[in-house]
């Protein structure tokens, strides 16, 4: 089958979209289907992400929703795709009309719920308590629904690497916020952190994002101290949170990636789309929440944690184990093979 993924990054949207669009392709490029993607230019668009993971990219210039269908028409004139899957806040039905005759079936990949859509599948991978009727009057009668986080989009190596329960003291972090972090929390959690460290004993691994703006002098600051170890975006992030006792870092994607391999999290959501799942999640018991936090909030979250006894969070590991069992991919993988 050819397969075209519609989705962007930039330095203000975050790489969210192209991340978990890239665990799909990868998956789907395993059972030899044919992948491409179409991507706006723009600073941070992960445009050389994708090419570097050997998929096909095409690029397009325009942000008007009219301008962007009638290039990506142009494109899926010239490679004729059996499947379009769209991961996009600013495209809706009105953008998904207009292209859908130059495709075969339309798959959109949305957590919003608040616009309507017209597609022959929708996926939505957050965990929601209540999850019948979040696209009710936003879809077609025909339109399957693939919702809950049963679909999450995990990649393989988060559930070969499952930690289980955990069983020694807390010493050390892992630090991510991912590809971009706009509001800089990675300098706040550490240097909350290098205050706690002249009581504790701990270590750090910060993943630092392709699009911080705040890169260098992240490096510039922190790489001089002996117990934080500062890394490039890289795709060994299970190794590192596999070493890892507990997780500082933004909701969304990855939330769901540490949920799944057993690493206790404190989240704080860096969007506004990442609030309500990240408050369900915290509802469940499976991550500790904060919100908007500051320097000293954030060092205090840390020390309450600090003092959580085995059995608290060993809770957190098992109803994250629970909710995400990392299988999502492949089940949207299965059910793309069985499209007609």
């Amino acid at each position: 089958m050819n397969i075209v993924f519609r989705a962007d990054a930039s330095n203000s949207i975050g790489s969210g979209h192209i991340m978990r669009c890239m665990t799909l392709a990868s998956e789907l490029k395993k059972h030899n289907h044919e992948i491409s993607f179409i991507c706006k230019e723009t600073e941070g668009d992960l445009i050389n992400f994708i090419k570097d993971n050997n998929f096909k990219e095409y690029s397009i210039s325009n942000s008007k929703w009219e301008e962007d269908a009638i290039e990506t028409i142009n494109i899926l004139g010239k490679i004729n795709p059996d499947l379009l899957i769209i991961d996009h806040y600013s495209i809706d039905i009105k953008w998904e009309k207009k292209v859908s005759s130059f495709v075969n079936k339309i798959l959109v990949i949305d957590d919003l719920a608040n616009r309507q859509h017209h597609c022959d599948y929708l996926l939505d991978q957050n965990f929601f308590v209540q999850e019948n009727d979040r696209y009710k009057n936003l879809l077609s009668i025909n339109t399957i629904q693939l919702i809950g986080s049963k679909y999450a989009l995990l990649r393989n190596e988060f559930t070969e690497n499952k930690k289980g329960l955990f069983k020694k003291t807390i010493k050390n972090f892992f630090v991510y916020f991912g590809a971009a972090d706009i509001s800089n929390e990675t300098q706040k959690v550490l240097s909350a952190l290098i205050e706690i460290s002249k009581d504790f004993e701990i270590t750090i691994d910060v993943v630092i994002g392709y699009s911080n703006s705040n890169k260098d002098e992240l490096y510039e600051i922190y790489e001089k101290y002996p117990f934080i170890n500062l890394h490039k975006q890289t795709n060994e992030i299970s190794k590192i949170m596999g070493k890892s006792d507990i997780s500082i870092g933004a909701g969304g994607s990855t939330t769901w990636e540490r949920c799944c391999i057993g690493l206790p999290s404190i989240v704080i959501p860096v969007a506004s789309n990442q609030i309500l799942p990240m408050e369900e999640l915290s509802k469940a018991k499976a991550i500790i929440l904060i919100k908007d936090p500051s320097i000293d909030e954030y060092k205090q979250v840390v020390l309450k944690t600090l003092k959580m006894t085995f059995n608290e969070i060993n809770q957190l590991i098992q109803n994250g184990f629970q909710i995400f069992d990392g299988l999502g991919v492949k089940r949207v993988t299965k059910i793309i093979n069985e499209m007609k």
